[in-house]
């Protein structure tokens, strides 16, 4: 426990993902990136994941009935107060050059 709050502290996974968080949030920031309110209710009260999200070509149809081509790693922001998703694709944020 911390002995300052009271509270457990953070595992070191709670800690590595709350860095990654924060480095998206300094990336979107640095793309510009003004606005961290939900869009839809306005609150400022996020909770962040990260996964695999499926990914498919338009049309096709594999031999093995699987539609899935690929996976594509998103950040979900979920907003704790309506529930509105905001996805951001990883490979683009994590990975590429700022386009302006």
């Amino acid at each position: 426990m911390s002995a300052s709050s009271g509270l457990p502290e953070p595992s070191l996974l709670q800690q590595v993902e709350q860095q990654r968080i924060d480095r998206l949030v300094a990336e979107l920031k640095r793309r510009g990136v003004t606005n961290d309110r939900c869009p839809r209710c306005g609150t400022f009260d996020w909770a962040v994941s990260f996964f695999q999200m499926p990914a498919a070509h338009e049309g096709f149809v594999s031999p093995f009935g699987q539609g899935i081509t690929g996976y594509i790693p998103v950040a979900c922001f979920n907003c704790k107060n309506c529930g509105y998703l905001m996805y951001y694709n990883l490979r683009v944020i994590e990975t590429s050059e700022v386009r302006k």
